[in-house]
């Protein structure tokens, strides 16, 4: 199989689905077959066509293939790499910004972590999940403060949730 079916943003609201090439991998990186992707925020803009983002600015529909997807959990299908081999489940970014939105992607050592067995729907949330951690771990001392969250979208929750047990309890 040399072709896969990738996402196309043809304007505000439009997706069509295109053949391409499955890309190949470099030394250090892994093909995955795509199970599930998450819309984050930062996809938004390009579902939306919104030219007035920075992201946009002076883009012309349709956009490249593959654009906007980078919250992925997958099956690795092809590793050029000693940590990952095929078969094994990873929560993976692309190697190139926002590119997931295809049945293939590409990523790399350092942009994946292996995943246990599970419904791939809900590991999906490991990856702003490990944002917010990453974004607690850098508040100073906080125990007994006060906190408070804007804004209750997935990442939002997460944090809401994250202060209660971690950075706030009680």
């Amino acid at each position: 199989m040399t072709k896969m079916l990738a996402g196309q943003i043809a304007g505000s609201r439009r997706l069509e689905m295109i053949e391409i090439p499955i890309p190949n991998i470099e030394e250090g990186e892994i093909l995955v077959k795509l199970h599930v992707g998450s819309i984050c925020g930062s996809d938004l803009p390009y579902f939306l066509f919104d030219r007035s983002h920075p992201a946009l600015t002076g883009a012309s529909a349709p956009l490249p293939p593959m654009l906007s997807l980078h919250e992925l959990v997958g099956v690795v299908v092809l590793s050029r790499c000693r940590r990952f081999k095929e078969g094994d489940r990873v929560l993976a970014l692309p190697t190139v910004q926002h590119r997931g939105l295809a049945e293939y992607f590409v990523s790399s050592e350092d942009r994946a972590v292996h995943l246990p067995e599970g419904p791939a729907n809900r590991l999906v949330v490991s990856q702003p999940l490990g944002t917010v951690v990453h974004a607690c771990l850098k508040l100073p001392e906080v125990l007994g403060q006060t906190a408070v969250v804007l804004g209750q979208g997935p990442t939002g929750q997460l944090s809401l949730l994250s202060c209660v047990i971690w950075v706030c309890p009680g």
